[in-house]
């Protein structure tokens, strides 16, 4: 059960990160699992490590509880105490002062937790940095640091900088170093800056990479869709995709009108557009019922993944009856892996365990990383675990792994050795 409770975390981490807040509760949360896999209460010192964990993880729930009430001075004061005995205390405060009290304050408070063995922390300093004080020198400096953590969001806007500053042979490298510890999202980046270049052998062989690897971090499906645009020779095909990169520059969209007029140009050339305009109305305009009908929209003229986007934002939005209506459309017309394991999540919620059981090893079967690790958590035995381990690391085309996923799979092989 832990991978399960765990795993649903993770899997929302897209949906954390394009509100670009939480990532610190992330590093917690792996180091929370990594530390349950480790322990050996046999041994002394793991033994009053475990004791100090229990005693963080009580804390932790005295400490949520008084955030539900909005007693933020005394979530305070309950994690302050929890310090003496465990670091990830310092990044609960951070949290606490990034989403309820003070910004300012919390740039402060993730600097400490960094300085306390946090190093993930770096991320928040860097991005506090860039977007709340716009002091871009610092957040650079802080993003490099992140990136020696193997955080792919430093990676990205590290990248964004280095491309607003006009340094792409920078942001080249950047990529390829990112795209060297195998994160697709980065290699992805590379292949749509060589499209734009015109430079089709290297966009060529960094698509190729993409197929020929495996265990790749952030490979989306919708990656291959935008591959097969890049490589067409249509000249619709082309005109979209140019202008879909351009729109998000490669990374996500930006918040402007400019960035909303060429989503709706794109419309023009590919109805796919609208499944575009659909996840800028959703993540960054926040304006879900636009959002809504631009999905809407999308599925009436037959564009891939509409339903599930409808699913999604549905179940972003609390309505489940609605959310598992368009999850069933999807999985039903397009055996859509993403909405699978959407389902699974909805009927776990209800407590029916087998159905969504069920459902998570279809997602699995299909190569979705997020189904993966949580069939390792179902696993009959260790044996079965492994090999749903071994698929998430081996396999080629695996979707959606995060970092954490895979530390997660390779610890859960490590100790079943």
């Amino acid at each position: 059960m832990i991978f399960y409770i765990i795993y649903m975390y993770i899997y929302h981490i897209k949906i954390i990160m394009r509100e670009k807040i939480g990532l610190a509760v992330l590093a917690v949360i792996i180091m929370m699992v990594i530390f349950y896999f480790n322990r050996n209460i046999d041994n002394p010192e793991e033994a009053v490590i475990a004791k100090n964990a229990e005693r963080y993880e009580k804390a932790k729930m005295e400490f949520d509880e008084y955030i539900k009430k909005g007693n933020y001075k005394r979530a305070e004061e309950v994690m302050n105490e929890a310090k003496k005995y465990d670091f990830r205390a310092y990044v609960d405060i951070a949290v606490l002062y990034y989403d309820y009290i003070d910004k300012e304050q919390a740039l402060e408070k993730y600097k400490e937790a960094y300085e306390n063995g946090n190093t993930p922390s770096s991320f928040m300093v860097g991005y506090i940095f860039e977007k709340e004080k716009k002091d871009y020198k610092e957040a650079e400096k802080w993003y490099k640091i992140a990136t020696s953590s193997d955080i792919l969001e430093a990676y990205v806007l590290l990248g964004n900088i280095y491309k607003m500053n006009g340094k792409i042979d920078e942001l080249k490298k950047l990529c390829e170093e990112g795209a060297n510890k195998k994160f697709a999202f980065m290699m992805y980046r590379l292949a749509g800056i060589y499209f734009r270049e015109n430079n089709i052998e290297e966009m060529n062989y960094w698509i190729e990479r993409i197929d020929k690897e495996s265990g790749l971090i952030g490979f989306y499906g919708n990656m291959k869709t935008k591959f097969e645009y890049m490589k067409s020779n249509n000249e619709n095909n082309k005109k979209y995709i140019k202008l879909i990169l351009e729109a998000n520059e490669e990374t996500g969209y930006v918040d402007s009108e400019e960035t909303k007029e060429k989503l709706k140009k794109a419309i023009k050339y590919n109805n796919d557009g609208y499944l575009e305009l659909g996840h800028f109305y959703n993540s960054v305009e926040k304006n879900f019922e636009k959002a809504k009908e631009a999905y809407k929209i999308a599925y009436e003229k037959g564009v891939k993944g509409s339903a599930f986007a409808l699913g999604e934002i549905y179940y972003e939005t609390g309505d489940y009856k609605e959310s598992e209506k368009w999850y069933q459309i999807s999985v039903k017309k397009e055996n859509n892996k993403n909405a699978q394991f959407g389902l699974a999540r909805l009927l776990s919620n209800e407590g029916k365990e087998e159905e969504a059981h069920y459902w998570y090893q279809k997602s699995a079967e299909q190569n979705l990383a997020p189904g993966m690790i949580v069939m390792i958590g179902y696993r009959k035995n260790i044996e079965e675990g492994k090999m749903w381990a071994n698929k998430v690391l081996t396999e080629k085309g695996v979707e959606d792994l995060t970092p954490e996923g895979k530390k997660l799979a390779q610890k859960f092989l490590e100790i079943n050795k």
